[in-house]
């Protein structure tokens, strides 16, 4: 086994001599690349890394298209501006919890963040991790970064317990109803998401056409949804939605309360989660109806957690404005507009463009010849711990 050992370091070293001639004759500009844990900046004192960098350009990156349809020259500094805008949203959530005394613990965290990953595996996609791997690859997700954003959403559920705790709401009911009855409007809403491009301009026409017909008294909203006008599935019970400020995008929540009873709103263009999980662009048409008692007393806890949520984000939405995110050289050196998918399989490949010459070979050689005389001597231990690993049902995503 040392005699293998022996050549197959000696094989390696060989060939990382002959790959760092050919580093030498390379050019700079080649791709290379680039770890989750890269930092690109830092928001209130915390390191942002490359991983939320890359999920945030690809979730927005059909947004700023959009936008610069006319001007693709902008595309690189409307992306910039999205970024640092949004990037920022994470970290008021830390800022809010650790105002509250709930700190962000990886450590602490990591056995719930478990179960929800499995959740999540079994649930959405029936324990198939190569399923869930694709998903995350279409969405640009990291392991690291959609544990972490898992982390954060235990830390907002704890915020909905620790607010009426600390008296920051009032949890008792006349409170709760009476502000449902004064701050919740009820409605039902048409939606057609334009989750391509292609898609908008026909969707435009299809809204239009259900406007006619609604402002006509042709046909009613429960016509239409029934037509399949809409594509909504959010909503099997037909109840329509209580909305409170605070849940809905801006500009849905905006034509939302602007309506009087039973009153139809013009074509609403707004963000969505669509079907297929991604926040897009989309269209709204939407009707007020008045709240209903009955909902109201089977719903309680539900509107209840809306409330509490609505304060939360308010309070949030106050630190967000105080937070900026600060970019560092490597992300001013980048282009967001082709970004490369972040690598989670080891900080190495970074380290390349910088010993890939001047001996910095040798050092590397070096390090692997150690590594394989440290595996040989691991291997069973390294055996075992990759099988308790698969157990765990882990994919990565994007």
């Amino acid at each position: 086994m040392k005699r293998t050992l022996f050549f197959r370091a000696v094989a390696c070293l060989v060939a990382l001599l002959m790959a760092g001639l050919c580093l030498v004759g390379c050019s700079q500009a080649e791709k290379t690349s680039v770890y989750e844990k890269t930092v690109v900046g830092t928001v209130d004192g915390k390191d942002v890394y490359y991983d939320e960098l890359y999920f945030l350009v690809q979730n927005y990156m059909e947004t700023a298209k959009q936008s610069c349809a006319d001007r693709p020259d902008e595309l690189g500094a409307e992306l910039d501006r999205l970024v640092k805008e949004n990037i920022v949203s994470n970290y008021a959530i830390l800022a809010l919890c650790e105002s509250v005394g709930l700190e962000y613990s990886e450590r602490k965290l990591s056995d719930s963040v478990d179960e929800e990953l499995e959740e999540l595996l079994n649930e959405d996609f029936g324990g198939d991790e190569v399923e869930l791997a694709k998903s995350m690859a279409e969405h640009g997700l990291t392991e690291r970064y959609l544990r972490f954003t898992l982390g954060l959403d235990l830390l907002y559920a704890e915020l909905m317990v620790r607010y009426p705790e600390e008296g920051l709401v009032k949890g008792d009911e006349a409170t709760v109803r009476k502000y449902i009855e004064e701050n919740f409007v009820h409605v039902y809403h048409l939606v057609l998401f334009n989750d391509t491009e292609e898609e908008t301009e026909a969707n435009r026409e299809r809204a239009e056409e259900a406007l006619s017909l609604l402002r006509s008294g042709e046909r009613s909203m429960y016509d239409l949804i029934k037509a399949g006008y809409t594509e909504d599935f959010f909503d099997p019970a037909g109840n329509g939605y209580y909305i409170t400020k605070g849940t809905m995008d801006a500009p849905y929540e905006d034509a939302a309360f602007a309506l009087s009873m039973n009153e139809i709103s013009d074509i609403v263009e707004a963000k969505g989660e669509s079907n297929g999980g991604q926040l897009v662009d989309a269209f709204y048409i939407l009707q007020r109806f008045p709240l209903e008692d009955s909902y109201i007393n089977t719903h309680f806890i539900e509107l209840q957690n809306e409330y509490y949520g609505s304060v939360i984000y308010s309070d949030m939405n106050d630190v967000r404005q105080e937070l900026s995110f600060t970019p560092n050289e490597f992300y001013d050196s980048l282009d967001l507009t082709s970004l490369l998918p972040p690598d989670e399989t080891s900080g190495a490949r970074t380290v390349w463009m910088w010993v890939g010459i001047g001996g910095g070979t040798l050092i590397v050689a070096g390090l692997i010849v150690t590594i394989l005389l440290i595996k040989s001597k691991h291997k069973k231990k390294n055996a075992d711990a990759s099988c308790k690993q698969d157990r765990k049902g882990h994919g990565k995503r994007s």
